[in-house]
């Protein structure tokens, strides 16, 4: 009796089943390994830039404060600080603002019984900030990427209850840096502790119009 050698349906099914699968299979290696040299081209490229000589975070800072406003509610010891804090991207990468801080330090303003006696008086503001705790510190969450070119503004408004013979210093900072491909702060590429420091002041809150 002669043999049927004629592969049987089952065999056929197991031979459509396996190279279906293998061909799937190289497909979805093919996608991810596309996807995975994407990202790694992507972010061999953004540490190339990193080391480029224009690859720190630039910024240039401006903050609009004003103090002549109109005491609130119309009680002169209680007085409005108001106005803006801004960050301008200046380099060529974009880069990330975690968060904004603003303070406000009070000072009592120096008197001839405070300087009697000495030769010199300091009356510096850096070193009168140092080690001194801020009347009020607000720190808000930002977040935002900032592009090339880019702006990001804040608004600050405080009502103070002012105190005779002292005046106000208002300091805003940030706390930023490049991202990585992912969109994550690069710890690597931060702006330094006071990169991102604007300091008004001192100044007199709602100061008493000139008489005539």
């Amino acid at each position: 009796m002669e043999e049927n050698n004629e592969p049987t349906r089952l065999q056929w099914y197991q031979f459509y089943a396996k190279y279906t699968v293998m061909a799937i299979s190289a497909v979805w290696v093919l996608i991810a390994g596309t996807d995975f040299l994407d990202k790694q081209t992507k972010e061999l490229k953004l540490k190339n830039e990193k080391l480029s000589k224009n690859s720190i975070p630039l910024a240039f800072h401006t903050m609009d404060v004003k103090t002549d406003n109109e005491p609130w509610n119309a009680d002169p010891d209680l007085c409005t600080i108001t106005g803006s804090y801004a960050i301008e991207n200046i380099g060529e990468l974009p880069f990330l603002i975690e968060e904004v801080t603003f303070s406000i330090y009070e000072f009592k303003i120096l008197d001839t019984a405070d300087v009697a006696g000495n030769d010199v008086t300091s009356f510096t503001l850096f070193k009168r900030l140092e080690n001194k705790s801020p009347l009020f510190q607000e720190t808000l969450k930002v977040d935002e990427r900032v592009g090339v070119k880019g702006q990001l503004e804040k608004s600050l408004g405080y009502i103070v209850k002012k105190r005779p013979n002292h005046n106000y210093v208002v300091v805003a900072e940030a706390k930023g840096g490049l991202t990585d491909t992912d969109g994550n702060l690069d710890k690597s590429y931060m702006f330094g502790e006071n990169e991102l420091t604007h300091t008004v002041g001192p100044v007199n809150i709602c100061v008493a119009p000139k008489t005539k």
